[in-house]
């Protein structure tokens, strides 16, 4: 009976297959591996796991427990730092393989799978929650506009000013609720579909931004000029960009250092967007080198009224998020102490 070709089968596989001797140097890795690292087997070989992740990487503490206890470790939705800057979400399973040959990794990506699932999840919980506004909404205009007629009734029977005074301040009041309520539930009209350029929207967004900014904080722009039209309501596009740019300039701001906006252009293929794969799709980053997002809100920067700037009314992304939902597109972001990305994603 023919021995099976364990290396034709490692090589076939798609998952990130790797060994590492005990001195967790390199030893081997199948393409996939080395698609997923970015690298050659050959390039790595003889070099550790610290040289290439780093000495904080979690992938050495794993294998050095698994080299001690001699037992199989399994990690799910594990994010790992590669080449010490780009992460991956993975699934890993982690072999000893006994004597004196070190350990074996089974690693499977998951980072855009885990993203759409994610993506989808935070899709319906901010469905459920603008339905839930927009029926508060109702219930609230509806006394206010009662208080509002009231007060103005009042106010032509008062022939003294101070008395005048105090109904003029119940209407002003009223109408600031229904403002701010108007706010919070976003754009009512369907958005118009007009045939319109990414660029046109950034373009504008950048003049407004620029007119805002310091002298310590600079705006670039970073297009792909290939980027053919797509159709959208060019107003509420604009606003929906210029909520989140103000957002990067509060944060350079409040920081109180210099800083960049940067405006960038992509054409992404074959990308899924509330459960629909889409053929292409166009995205507009706005990236700031501010402080970042802290982690206990990076789950609630969509919901109303949820702000990490002292002055902020956390409305912002709440509006922008239902424009580009309404557009049939997503706004996701990433954020690190050195860097915040938000992403509007709109399909072509």
């Amino acid at each position: 009976m023919q021995q099976p070709d364990y290396k034709q089968l490692l090589d076939s596989m798609d998952s990130a297959m790797i060994q590492l001797n005990p001195e967790l140097e390199f030893v081997y890795l199948n393409p996939a591996a080395e698609m997923l690292l970015a690298t050659s087997n050959k390039q790595l070989q003889g070099r550790t796991v610290e040289d290439y992740c780093g000495k904080e990487c979690e992938l050495q503490s794993l294998a050095r427990q698994t080299l001690h206890s001699g037992q199989t470790i399994t990690r799910r939705e594990l994010n790992i730092t590669m080449a010490g800057e780009r992460e991956a979400t993975v699934n890993l399973t982690m072999s000893a393989l006994g004597g004196n040959r070190g350990v074996l990794l089974e690693i499977h990506p998951i980072g855009r799978l885990y993203s759409i699932a994610q993506e989808t999840v935070r899709q319906e919980e901010y469905a459920a929650t603008r339905s839930l506004l927009r029926g508060l909404a109702h219930e609230i205009k509806n006394p206010l506009g009662g208080i509002r007629g009231a007060a103005q009734l009042l106010e032509g029977e008062f022939s003294d000013p101070e008395l005048k005074s105090y109904t003029e301040i119940i209407i002003n009041e009223t109408d600031r609720l229904k403002r701010l309520i108007d706010r919070m539930i976003g754009p009512r009209h369907v958005p118009d579909d007009c045939r319109i350029n990414i660029h046109e929207i950034s373009e504008r967004v950048v003049q407004l931004i620029t007119a805002e900014a310091g002298s310590g904080i600079s705006v670039v722009r970073n297009y792909d000029p290939s980027i053919p039209d797509l159709r959208g309501d060019a107003d509420q596009l604009i606003q929906a960009t210029l909520n989140i740019a103000r957002n990067a300039l509060e944060a350079l701001t409040e920081a109180g250092k210099g800083g960049e906006i940067r405006f960038v252009t992509r054409i992404l293929r074959n990308y899924t967007i509330g459960g629909k794969q889409q053929n292409l799709v166009v995205r507009l980053s706005i990236r700031d080198n501010g402080p970042g997002i802290p982690k206990k809100l990076k789950n609630q920067v969509f919901f109303p009224l949820i702000s990490s700037k002292a002055s902020g009314t956390g409305l912002g992304l709440s509006v922008a998020q239902a424009i580009i939902t309404s557009h049939g597109g997503l706004i996701k972001f990433e954020s690190t102490e050195e860097e915040t990305s938000f992403d509007i994603l709109l399909p072509l």
